[in-house]
């Protein structure tokens, strides 16, 4: 057998190699579920979010994009759509806070550190005069280290009082946490939307919003921790449920775990779904 002869076998078991790979391989399911569209809110109006490039958001109508912060409010339209994106999200853990009670907690503290500046001052001026009148040094460092003593654990109550989760009868206006994310394929500039329903608003009342946090870029296998940080009116509220909702930088929805209606659709099933959708979309 000549050279030539034996490179074209060889040639040929690569072939019939590599077909069979591609036969054997798995190919993503298609994937039914909830998702839908987000406007994100610029002045009065609400523009559709197109695309994020890891930084900022391009939204229709308007030239520049604009930032995702934690107070960007935000709406939703739910629609159901297919993909073969898969990501999986766990070890969520959330609380809900108050930026409003730290901050008068911070000037209550501010103030409370301005009295003991001037107690101290006058404390200097007292020891002063009972300098002048022969009073025991003793005496005047113990009276002065219990009144110092009680400001700072007064003080420090204050500071402990406003750590934690609220109780229910107390108000809040923000919510952060983090959860894990596993995808099943690499994507670039990957982005969030979180549905938050608050029940029991005001006793009973529900209250739902819409905010965005950035995610970024996804590693097929390998785990992430996504964080967020949203800021709310102050209200009151029993419980929250938080409803993820992804994409990947140029907007194609993923599904998670997570995901309302999660189905898997077989050939004949996609079909029926596109032409019901093309149906829907003349109409």
């Amino acid at each position: 057998m000549n050279r030539i002869s034996i490179t074209l076998l060889a040639l040929a078991a690569c072939i019939v190699t590599q077909a069979a790979w591609s036969q054997s391989s798995v190919e993503a399911p298609n994937l039914l579920f909830m998702s839908g569209s987000i406007g994100a809110q610029v002045k009065k109006k609400f523009h559709t979010v197109e695309e994020f490039d890891g930084k900022r958001l391009s939204v229709k109508g308007l030239r520049k994009p604009i930032k995702i912060t934690g107070k960007l409010n935000c709406n939703f339209q739910p629609e159901m759509v297919v993909t073969k994106l898969y990501a999986e999200i766990g070890e969520l853990d959330f609380i809900v806070d108050s930026n409003a009670a730290r901050l008068r907690e911070m000037m209550a503290v501010n103030e409370m550190n301005a009295e003991q500046m001037r107690y101290e001052a006058g404390q200097d001026f007292e020891s002063a005069r009972a300098r002048m009148e022969g009073k025991g040094t003793l005496e005047r460092t113990r009276t002065r280290e219990g009144n110092v003593a009680a400001l700072d654990q007064l003080t420090r109550d204050q500071i402990e009082d406003g750590r934690g989760q609220l109780d229910p009868g107390q108000a809040f206006d923000n919510l952060r946490g983090s959860y894990s994310l596993v995808a099943s394929d690499s994507m670039e500039s990957a982005f969030a939307a979180t549905l938050l329903t608050f029940d029991g608003v005001d006793g009973s009342q529900r209250a739902v919003f819409v905010r965005m946090s950035p995610v970024g870029d996804l590693v097929a296998g390998q785990s992430m921790q996504v964080k967020f940080d949203f800021e709310l009116p102050e209200l009151n509220a029993s419980s929250v449920k938080l409803d993820f909702f992804l994409y990947e930088g140029k907007g194609e929805p993923i599904a998670t775990n997570m995901s309302r209606g999660l189905q898997q659709l077989n050939e004949a099933q996609l079909e029926e779904f596109r032409a019901m959708s093309k149906k829907k979309g003349k109409k």
